[in-house]
Order: C-alpha cells, then sequence, then structure tokens
C-alpha cells in the first residue's frame, strides 16, 4: 500500500509543473535575508567602594568593601578576587537606586596588590568590572 505513495507524489508534481508550465513563464521573488551585525559586549557600569585605587593599606585589619552593578537582566551575582584567585561569589542585594550591590569583608594580607568585582551575567551581551591597585603593609 505504501508503495504507491511515492508514484503518486511524483505524478502529482509532474503534473503541478506541467500546468504551470503552460499558463506563463514563473517569476521568482527575491527575499533578502539580513542578520544583524555580531553582537558587542554592552559595558555596565561596575564600582568598588571601602578601598580607593593607588591605596596604602595595613594587613589583617579588615575592609568592609562594597561592588555596585547596575542591575541588568540576567545579572546573577558577582565574583571577588584579589590577585586574579577568586576569594568570593557574592549574592546581589538591590539598593533601591537601580543597582545590584554585593558587600566583601576582606582580610589584607601583606604581598597582595589588586582586587576586582566580576559581574556573573546569564546569557546576556554585558561586560564590565571594576579593580582597584594597592599596596599592602605589614602590620
Amino acid at each position: 500500500m505504501h508503495a504507491f505513495l511515492p508514484a503518486i507524489l511524483i505524478c502529482l508534481s509532474a503534473q503541478v509543473y506541467h500546468s504551470l508550465a503552460g499558463i506563463a513563464p514563473i517569476k521568482s521573488k527575491r527575499n533578502d535575508i539580513q542578520y544583524p551585525p555580531e553582537a558587542q559586549a554592552q559595558e555596565i557600569s561596575v564600582k568598588i567602594t571601602g578601598i580607593e585605587d593607588g591605596s596604602e593599606i595595613t594587613e589583617d585589619i579588615p575592609l568592609e568593601l562594597s561592588c555596585s552593578v547596575l542591575a541588568v537582566p540576567g545579572l546573577a551575582s558577582v565574583k571577588w578576587y584579589v590577585d586574579q584567585k577568586v576569594k568570593k561569589a557574592g549574592s546581589l542585594v538591590p539598593d533601591g537606586q537601580g543597582n545590584l550591590v554585593s558587600v566583601f569583608r576582606w582580610w589584607p594580607q601583606y604581598g597582595s596588590t589588586k582586587l576586582e568585582c566580576v559581574p556573573q551575567l546569564e546569557g546576556s551581551s554585558f561586560a564590565g568590572a571594576a579593580a582597584v591597585s594597592f599596596e599592602v603593609l605589614e602590620g
């Protein structure tokens, strides 16, 4: 029963072709599909407070640091890095002004030189981070 199906489809296709061929030339319509340009990562505002760039700080005296990030879709959390090593994955709390904030209580260690707050975004094309450089003095 199924062996006849391809033969019937071929026959119908031939009949449609012959009926169209006798009417007039077939005109095709051109549709250009334009793709958007490659997505560029859009910068978002990220700011660290509690330490100034270029500071001299004393080891083993804790600092209360904050990272404020513009609230954008897909913003899940931030990661805090000290000298390119993850020290904390921080959750975010709204500040009531369109930003999300993470707090990090950090005990500086002698020899550390750089602190970063890097937003973790899911499925978004946003980029940005905040970083401060400093010198830790012996306590």
